[in-house]
């Protein structure tokens, strides 16, 4: 009996974009990014969106994109991190979308373990229990991404995943650091 193939959307080699949304974030986002840089899979982009900060972070953001090469910079979302998403992944050209929040800190296997769960071609999601999530772009696209305006609810894109048709895999968080700490003055 031949044995079985296994799929795996990581022997295909998808881009990845890494969409991180930021507003008034100027004391966590280079942790953030760097720690996106230090990822083990390395087909991949960060989109890095301002929500319309008051404070440094549009200017560290820019200055991010042009320190690196895999890291782009919009600027021209409207006021907020949803809005900021919605901008993101419209700009995003990966077929794999991962939103990342701007606080967070990514282990370097953090997103070769979100691949690991679209084990199945039609996966359109995976949610890790810390909240990180990524996404089919197809899959985003059909069932219309984030509306401008609206809450940054990975949750609820989930959701809508789903009832299209996809299946929507949980993983534990194992490869996630957490959190940036920062001190508010």
């Amino acid at each position: 009996m031949p044995a079985k193939v296994r799929y795996s959307l990581i022997d295909e080699r998808p881009l990845v974009s890494v969409i991180v949304p930021g507003c008034n974030h100027a004391e966590v986002i280079n942790q953030c990014v760097e720690s996106v840089l230090a990822s083990r899979y390395l087909r991949m982009e960060i989109v890095l969106v301002d929500g319309g900060s008051t404070d440094s972070t549009a200017r560290i953001m820019q200055g991010l994109a042009q320190q690196h090469d895999r890291v782009r910079f919009l600027s021209d979302a409207p006021a907020g991190e949803g809005a900021a998403l919605a901008r993101g992944m419209d700009a995003a050209l990966g077929d794999i979308l991962v939103v990342v929040e701007a606080e967070a800190v990514c282990a370097s296997g953090t997103l070769l373990h979100l691949l690991e769960g679209f084990d199945h071609p039609n996966v359109g999601a995976v949610r890790l229990l810390d909240g990180t999530a990524a996404f089919r772009n197809e899959a985003v696209r059909e069932v219309g991404g984030f509306p401008p305006g609206t809450p940054v609810r990975v949750l609820e894109l989930a959701q809508r995943v789903h009832k299209a048709g996809y299946r929507v895999r949980s993983r534990p968080a194992g490869h996630s650091i957490g959190e940036v700490v920062h001190t508010i003055t």
